[in-house]
């Protein structure tokens, strides 16, 4: 039986500061410390210098995605005009026939820094090669023959890989190093904004008639100021706490006797470290719906 000859790619190369491709790339990788664990590499390259920023992370959702795309114009100092994509959700929401619907709160984001994201036709890997051909070199070299601790450590490993292999080494198109033709390609970036993009996460919660909410299979005691009320708190941290201002709390209804434990309960706070009370990130609303008291937390 004769093999189906393969199709011939177009190579293209596009001027500098004009595309950046982005991608993830699925791992199982047995940590000495941590166990088994499945990670995906986060990558998003330059078109034209082939500069890369890389790190590993446990999930792929909306959150994950965009402080990682934060985390790469920053380290790169500036962003392409396009983004080449893949179809996830993240991005793409549908199709109507052949023309991409984006998704609304990623083209905010987008929007927000100024470039533009461009889809790729379904099952068309080829499209965006430069972010494929950067996960070859990760699987056969960084990797290769190593061990790892922790999903920490990776991500340690990981940084130097790519400022003592990855940006120094010859690359067999351009026959430079990609560090050599970011210098070129710097100035035609867009700048970044004057502060970045707002991360945190909005999640909902209904606080109990013991006057606790659940967060991560825990339970945190509410303030009696905020039972009937939904705010909005926001933490800059990862896995930090965040918390209810004083300024952003609101008289109590009248006819509703609060339990004395909630009368003296602390400040709302959630994970390992307390955030100043008088975060000015912080607003809220009032809520009457005596039913169902909401919490609107946002978690960054």
């Amino acid at each position: 039986m004769r093999r189906r000859p393969r199709l011939l790619i177009r190579r293209f190369e596009t001027p500098a500061g004009l595309q950046g491709q982005m991608d993830y790339s699925t791992y199982d990788i047995d940590f000495t410390a941590e166990g088994k664990r499945h990670v995906h590499a986060f990558s998003y390259v330059l078109g034209y210098s082939r500069r890369q920023y890389l790190h590993f992370v446990e999930r792929q959702d909306f959150t994950t995605t965009i402080r990682q795309h934060v985390a790469a114009f920053t380290y790169l100092g500036g962003l392409a005009a396009e983004c080449l994509y893949d179809n996830m959700k993240v991005v793409v929401s549908g199709y109507d026939g052949e023309q991409p619907i984006y998704n609304t709160r990623f083209l905010a984001f987008a929007t927000y820094y100024g470039f533009r994201p461009v889809a790729c036709r379904p099952r068309r890997p080829e499209t965006k090669g430069k972010v494929e051909r950067q996960f070859q070199l990760l699987e056969t070299n960084l990797l290769n023959g190593r061990a790892f601790s922790s999903l920490q450590h990776l991500n340690e490993t990981a940084a130097w890989w790519l400022a003592h292999v990855a940006d120094c080494r010859h690359h067999k198109t351009t026959h430079r190093t990609p560090l050599d033709l970011f210098q070129e390609e710097l100035p035609h970036l867009l700048p970044l904004p004057e502060k970045p993009y707002d991360t945190a996460e909005v999640v909902y919660r209904t606080v109990n008639p013991e006057g606790y909410v659940s967060y991560q299979l825990n339970f945190y005691s509410v303030p009696a100021q905020r039972i009937v009320n939904c705010c909005r708190c926001a933490s800059r941290k990862p896995k930090s706490s965040f918390t209810i201002p004083p300024s952003a709390r609101s008289p109590v209804m009248s006819g509703c006797p609060l339990p004395q434990h909630l009368s003296t309960a602390p400040i709302l706070h959630i994970g390992p470290a307390r955030i100043c009370a008088a975060n000015k990130n912080c607003s809220a609303s009032v809520s009457n719906n005596s039913a169902a008291k909401r919490l609107l937390f946002s978690i960054n």
